[in-house]
């Protein structure tokens, strides 16, 4: 007791504050310096990992492999918040290729007290086979809400082979699947609420997909990546609710009107707008001709998302119209150069894609996406891909300064895939108030336009 009195006065000031007073201080702190103070000591260490879980949800370990000691082979190698809270981050990718042999290593890290509910969403992708999994991972699926099965191959039944030790799973996202057995659709699943199933390379089944959401009256969303529009007839006919359709439209070189499937253009068109009138279902587009687009019109309300596989110059009139849309992808060689405040007068707009960034379309890209940030308050992501090492010389500061001038302006963060910028940059994670700046491979988008028809 002695020893305890007399050691009180040795304590730091900051060693004295009850943890409430830590967190208020800690959450004010940039990402590199959250990661550096973690290292100071090991009361500071679980309180910057319970900081980072809370402020940082959505950012990922992607584990490419494992050593037989227990060792990470981790992407991305240089983000530094994977060294300090690798027991904290909530959503894991398992790439196959390394890791099929090795499962029960990964599940030991994740067992035990300290790695107790830590794990929300796992994505298994390029899996030759997953058969098996679930019994191996079985510690750290227990408290996986969200798993994504993306190029994975399973010949058993997935319920007994992963879901089902997964007793929390509340969303399920199956894309490319090669599953052999369907018995997975007659399951129930006690906390599912939302299922997206978009592999364009297996149909959906309208009686196993209806079993489904009858047997899981939970689930309140069902998203379908289309491919044959006569799936959504069927689905129609055995009154199922889809409330997201992702859908690539398309015109042959001979100029008949087709969709990707080459099922007729006025067809598909008929079948959209039977669907939005006995149904409230979100949109996503994807349109690869110019004249498709003004067709679009009595979609408009409907329309939450569209990919450009085409100038938007060429039409400016119809645009104006989609006013509900949130989700924009275009090339940065399809972007308006003589109307660079097309995309900011879209005041629904959440999330903008831009891709195929270049030496040569840089300034025009650059007025477009300046434009958005300075004028659209609901813009929360920005995604860019390509040549964007130019981008070291636009003062973020000043543009931070301009974003919190916009009343109500959401926190925008903006994501770089190419490696020239922060080759070029002096710090790898920029944050200011309004405005990040994020290497992209440490929070991938879940946006389906992100990962089909690319």
């Amino acid at each position: 007791m002695l020893w305890e009195q007399n050691d009180e006065p040795n304590k730091s000031a900051f060693e004295k504050l009850k943890d409430e007073c830590c967190y208020d201080i800690l959450r004010r702190l940039p990402l590199d310096d959250l990661c550096a103070l973690s290292s100071t000591c090991t009361r500071l260490h679980s309180l910057c990992g319970q900081q980072f879980q809370e402020e940082y949800p959505s950012k990922v370990m992607r584990i490419e492999s494992i050593q037989e000691d227990g060792t990470w082979v981790k992407e991305p190698r240089d983000e530094m918040y994977i060294k300090c809270f690798d027991k904290s981050i909530r959503n894991v990718i398992l790439n196959g290729d390394g890791l099929e042999t090795k499962l029960d290593l990964v599940n030991e890290f994740y067992k035990g007290e300290e790695m107790e509910g830590v794990v929300k969403e796992i994505h298994f992708n390029d899996w030759r086979r997953l058969d098996g999994a679930g019994i191996k991972l079985v510690d750290m699926l227990k408290s996986a809400e969200t798993i994504t099965i993306d190029y994975a191959a399973i010949v058993e039944d997935p319920y007994d082979g992963i879901f089902k030790y997964a007793p929390n799973l509340k969303h399920l996202r199956v894309r490319y699947l090669n599953f052999t057995g369907t018995d997975w659709l007659q399951q129930r699943y006690a906390k599912l609420e939302s299922l997206e199933w978009h592999s364009p390379s297996q149909r959906p089944d309208a009686d196993k997909i209806k079993s489904l959401l009858d047997t899981n009256p939970n689930i309140r969303r069902f998203s379908l990546l289309c491919t044959n529009v006569d799936d959504i007839v069927q689905l129609m006919a055995k009154n199922v609710k889809i409330d997201e359709l992702i859908l690539h439209l398309s015109r042959s070189p001979s100029g008949d009107a087709l969709t990707a499937d080459g099922i007729q253009f006025n067809y598909t068109m008929n079948i959209l707008m039977k669907l939005v009138a006995a149904q409230n279902v979100n949109l996503h587009l994807v349109v690869s001709k110019a004249d498709i687009i003004s067709q679009l019109a009595f979609l408009h309300s409907n329309l939450v998302g569209l990919h450009f596989n085409v100038s938007i110059d060429e039409v400016l009139t119809t645009m104006y119209t989609f006013k509900n849309l949130q989700f924009l992808r275009i090339a940065a060689s399809h972007l308006p150069f003589a109307h660079t405040d097309l995309i900011a007068k879209m005041p629904n707009l959440t999330e903008l894609y831009i891709d195929e960034i270049s030496y040569f379309n840089f300034q025009k890209f650059r007025c477009n996406m300046l434009a958005a940030v300075r004028q659209l308050v609901k813009l929360t992501k920005i995604f860019l891909n390509g040549s964007t090492d130019q981008l070291t010389k636009i003062n973020l500061l000043a543009l931070n300064r301009q974003r919190m001038e916009l009343h109500g302006a959401a926190h925008l963060k903006i994501y770089i895939h190419s490696k020239d910028f922060f080759a070029s940059f002096p710090v790898k994670f920029v944050e200011f108030k309004m405005i990040e700046i994020i290497a992209a491979e440490s929070e991938p988008s879940n946006y389906p336009f992100f990962h089909v028809w690319a």
